[in-house]
């Protein structure tokens, strides 16, 4: 909206706008000059705070919302300052839904219930969490973190990070929204795996093992042999749908080998979500641990898909 002041008064013209101010025109007889300046800065000023809401809410709209993504750990604060998140095989997440959160800082997936009301954030103080051997340093870190949760009070949502406060503003967490990669397109490498004894271990160099998502619903990689087999997916999850096809003669010249096939193949059955992003992807169980953690093939590596569907040789 416009404001023009002439001989006649105030006089309105219709724009855009959320201004409060009704009025089209205001006679200087019945008002005076005194009166109708003191209207104009009233109309002014309720078209300033009526914008400024409207930029509000469009910042509100375009800042990423707790629930429904999935959050990079980054860093946190320690008694010596702030320390960049640590994992020992980039297993690093966090996720909420529905007053229900998953966190791993690296080693074990802490689970419990949180609060959220606007900017208001809370932890409960009762977590579960599986018990897997972990490196001190990692073990430290979760110890870290659990003290942090019950010290949350506050959310902070900018463009494409959380920052978790406490009651002083202190910043005691930060998470970011990881670059988003589709799973279709690369062909994944694997680089560690858990293992029969539920041991996360490096793959071996030799042969490279790998992943392909073909399609929406077809995957195949490569092992001691190649394999395909059907899946479904969300955004979260990630299933395979009937049996894993593939053969069971292993890799003959190498025993080590033969059993990476089998503890790969046993894992891919187990999966039921992933992570990704634009540097590795994550295949985790049912309760969150990692099961297998690819990378992107280089250019250099021909895809398993065109040689099982006959498109390459």
């Amino acid at each position: 909206m416009r404001l023009a002041i002439g001989s006649s008064g105030l006089a309105e013209t219709n724009e855009s706008s959320n201004c409060a101010c009704e009025a089209t025109t205001i006679s200087a007889r019945s008002r005076g000059s005194h009166g109708l300046w003191k209207y104009a800065m009233v109309c002014l000023l309720a078209c300033a705070v009526g914008n400024a809401q409207d930029v509000d809410r469009a910042a509100e709209e375009m800042r990423p919302s707790l629930e429904g993504e999935i959050w990079q750990l980054e860093e946190y604060l320690s008694p010596d300052g702030y320390k960049a998140a640590l994992s020992e095989q980039g297993n690093l997440y966090a996720v909420f839904d529905e007053g229900r959160f998953r966190i791993n800082s690296g080693c074990n997936t802490l689970n419990g219930r949180y609060w959220l009301s606007a900017s208001k954030l809370m932890f409960s103080p009762h977590v579960a969490s599986l018990l897997d051997s972990c490196p001190a340093t990692l073990m430290a870190q979760e110890q870290a973190l659990l003290g942090l949760l019950a010290r949350i009070e506050r959310l902070l949502a900018l463009s494409d990070e959380l920052v978790l406060l406490d009651a002083t503003g202190t910043r005691l967490l930060k998470l970011s929204r990881p670059d988003a990669m589709p799973l279709q397109g690369p062909v994944w490498q694997l680089k560690a795996y858990r293992n029969a004894d539920g041991t996360i271990v490096p793959a071996l160099p030799s042969p490279a093992f790998s992943l392909e998502f073909i399609d929406a619903a077809n995957l195949a990689g490569r092992a001691c042999d190649t394999y395909r087999a059907v899946f479904t997916r969300d955004a979260q999850s990630l299933r395979l749908v009937g049996p894993l096809a593939a053969s069971l003669r292993g890799c003959p010249e190498s025993q080590r080998a033969s059993q990476q096939d089998r503890d790969y193949l046993s894992a891919l059955e187990q999966v039921r979500g992933y992570r990704v992003d634009q540097e590795k992807l994550l295949l985790v169980d049912a309760n969150g641990r990692m099961l297998a953690r690819f990378e992107p093939k280089g250019e250099d590596h021909p895809d398993v898909s065109s040689s099982m569907t006959g498109r390459g040789n």
